[in-house]
């Protein structure tokens, strides 16, 4: 038997920007949806490990149609991680739901390029290898699974050649 479910209909609404920027303190999100007379509402989520999405704001659409651009920012002075994931979710007037690509910010200012932390999981101590060109101080953020922020330690980084 072949049933037809009158609820049961794809969200023809396109996606088609979602990006970001920062903007001094503040990660600006901007997006652009094609038939935005047929979107309900836009739910953000923000990661820090992109693996676990955090509800970050929800948005209700406006009452114009086609092409429609929207933007919303989100204070990141408190984030401790080197780079903030993104995802919106359009929520349909029918509730069906479309989800972005995952998008990234990152958030350090200066990348080390290479670096390498052995074992890895980490028990009781850890070893950690960057690729710099000359010695500085650098701060090293401990955080659990779900991106919280156990510890911060700074310490000294030492160029050492290897010939």
């Amino acid at each position: 038997s072949v049933f037809y479910d009158s609820i049961c209909a794809p969200l023809v609404i396109d996606i088609k920007s979602f990006k970001v920027s920062r903007q001094n303190n503040s990660a600006a999100l901007n997006w652009q949806i094609t038939s935005n007379e047929l979107a309900g509402h836009f739910d953000l989520k923000y990661s820090l490990d992109n693996k676990v999405f955090m509800p970050l704001e929800a948005i209700q659409a406006d009452e114009l149609s086609g092409l429609v651009s929207y933007s919303t920012s989100h204070l990141i002075t408190n984030k401790y991680a080197p780079v903030i994931y993104y995802r919106l979710c359009v929520v349909g007037k029918n509730n069906v739901m479309k989800y972005s690509q995952t998008i990234m910010l990152r958030l350090d200012e200066v990348m080390f390029g290479n670096a390498m932390i052995f074992p890895n999981p980490v028990n009781n101590i850890a070893w950690i290898s960057v690729d710099i060109s000359e010695s500085r101080e650098a701060s090293i953020y401990i955080m659990d699974n779900s991106g919280r922020l156990l510890n911060v330690k700074k310490l000294p980084l030492i160029v050492f050649y290897i010939f």
